[in-house]
């Protein structure tokens, strides 16, 4: 996963003021959408995976240029089922890539300037980050943050949302989703004047009144339409990313339906945490109530600069993580049956990412879970020789999903399973035992018994045996598999250290046991 760095920009003034605005009143949601119903096999969501990818230039010992960004990726299920979706998505990647050589380019040549300038440590960069809101039947929506510093006072900051239709991969116009255009800038000047009240604004009224449908940035999640505006679009730049959130059920008969039946009533999407260290959204987390929140996920540094930690703000409620540490964070708003939670996956050295769960209802925010050593199941492919991309998923389905954990048995290796979200909010193993990805072998120090499967019989396997991972429940045995196809069980315990197979301490049994230092 890419580190990322500490930027030269302070946007908490407005972040936090923004978080401890007065909520807005809001009409209760329609009867089917409080009771999450939705029209049999017309609904279905879409796996999508975004890539990490980057170039890097040294120019000279302590002048650096870096340009990253993410690639979108169709899972392969659902490539033939969307192929139109597919080629948009290898379009918008090829664009994408042709771009950031022109922001390396752009950047070195600033980069030399700068150098000639001061004798300082020169660090020049690009980063594009895809927050995804919906990825399924109805529409792909993603807010995209691009951050580019090349000299100067400050960096700079745009946004912009994405918006596709699935079967044929083209842009969705923002007239299919609001049949009235013409009513937006009375709607949005409202909005954004009471949800920044400290903020002077000129005449939006008359700023709008000037916007095409290809000026508006929106995205669409599953209980409205957000507009997002970059710094300087209109206001200044120390306000940072304002924006301004419709809900369906506030404008009923303003949009098209199509957008606004699909969704059930779980789900989760993703927060944005970008190089403005973090952005508030509008959600409404208690659809009963009508009143709509503010949450908010970022990441500010530790003490030593190295490191970030994890902050969660909602409404008045805060959240900090002074404990783990991590190069950087993903993290989602689950939402299931009116219950509201935020995972969170941190990427560290090594093996060490970490899962946590938090619960944000009843108007506070507490750990429920953590998991060591666990993320999203994530997927490596070889694109180019030598070339490999690291593609994460977007956890969009509660309902279903896979996370990987690293557990250390007889070394360090990667175990996936199925989870849920429970009824607490807790991902809830809905599988039997652990997938072992890891695929390298260990071979038997000296003989010893093993449980052929599935026939359940013992035999004893020589020194010298060849065996490979196949699974485990991380408590009670492992199945490995013989070079010659056989599968056989041992058993384990791991209530201490060194961890044992058949009662005996694991690298009197192996060689080639490997661990992560």
């Amino acid at each position: 996963m890419k580190v990322k760095k500490l930027m030269c920009i302070l946007l908490a003034f407005c972040l936090v003021a923004a978080l401890c605005s007065c909520s807005d009143t809001l009409p209760g949601a329609p009867e089917e959408e409080k009771q999450g119903k939705q029209n049999p096999g017309e609904f279905s969501f879409i796996d999508v995976s975004l890539g990490d990818m980057s170039i890097e230039e040294w120019l000279e010992e302590d002048t650096v240029c870096s340009v990253t960004w993410d690639k979108i990726k169709l899972s392969d299920e659902y490539v033939e089922k969307y192929p139109d979706l597919k080629k948009a998505f290898d379009k918008i990647n090829e664009k994408t890539s042709t771009d950031a050589k022109a922001h390396m380019y752009e950047l070195s040549s600033a980069a030399k300037e700068l150098r000639g300038e001061s004798e300082a440590p020169v660090i020049c960069e690009s980063e594009s980050r895809i927050f995804m809101q919906r990825a399924d039947s109805s529409a792909i929506s993603w807010l995209e943050e691009e951050y580019i510093f090349s000299g100067g006072v400050h960096p700079d900051y745009f946004y912009k949302g994405i918006n596709l239709n699935p079967q044929s991969g083209a842009d969705i116009p923002l007239g299919d989703v609001v049949k009235d255009v013409a009513r937006l800038p009375e709607i949005l000047e409202k909005k954004i004047t009471e949800k920044y009240s400290y903020v002077t604004f000129g005449d939006l009224g008359e700023i709008f009144g000037t916007y095409t449908e290809e000026n508006y940035s929106w995205t669409l999640d599953y209980q409205g339409i957000t507009f997002w505006f970059s710094p300087y679009e209109i206001a200044a730049y120390s306000v940072g990313l304002i924006s301004a959130k419709i809900y369906f059920g506030e404008e009923s008969e303003l949009f098209n339906p199509e957008y606004t039946s699909a969704p059930s009533d779980t789900y989760a999407i993703s927060l944005p945490i970008g190089n403005a260290l973090g952005q508030e959204i509008e959600f409404d987390l208690d659809t009963n109530d009508g009143r709509t929140d503010l949450v908010f996920a970022g990441e500010i540094p530790e003490q030593s600069g190295s490191y970030y930690m994890f902050k969660a703000v909602v409404n008045s409620s805060e959240y900090i993580d002074e404990i783990n540490y991590a190069y950087g964070f993903d993290a989602y708003l689950v939402h299931k049956n009116n219950r509201n939670y935020i995972y969170t996956v941190s990427y560290s050295d090594g093996s060490y990412n970490m899962f946590h769960a938090l619960d944000i209802n009843n108007g506070e925010i507490r750990q429920i879970s953590e998991m060591y050593g666990t993320q999203f199941d994530s997927e490596i492919i070889e694109e180019e020789p030598e070339t490999y991309v690291v593609y994460r998923p977007f956890f969009n389905n509660p309902e279903s999903f896979k996370l990987s954990t690293g557990i250390e048995l007889i070394g360090n290796r990667d175990a996936v399973a199925s989870y849920k979200t429970g009824d607490d909010g807790k991902p809830v193993m809905m599988d039997e035992f652990f997938d072992i990805e890891t695929d390298y072998s260990q071979t038997t120090k000296i003989p010893l018994e093993a449980m052929l499967l599935p026939e359940k019989e013992w035999t004893t396997l020589p020194a010298g045996t060849e065996l490979w991972g196949m699974r485990t429940d991380a408590e009670t045995y492992i199945d490995m598999k013989t070079a010659d196809g056989k599968e056989v069980r041992f058993n384990i315990d791991v209530s201490g250290w060194p961890k044992k197979v058949n009662g005996m301490p694991e690298e009197e049994c192996f060689e080639n046991i490997m661990y992560a230092g």
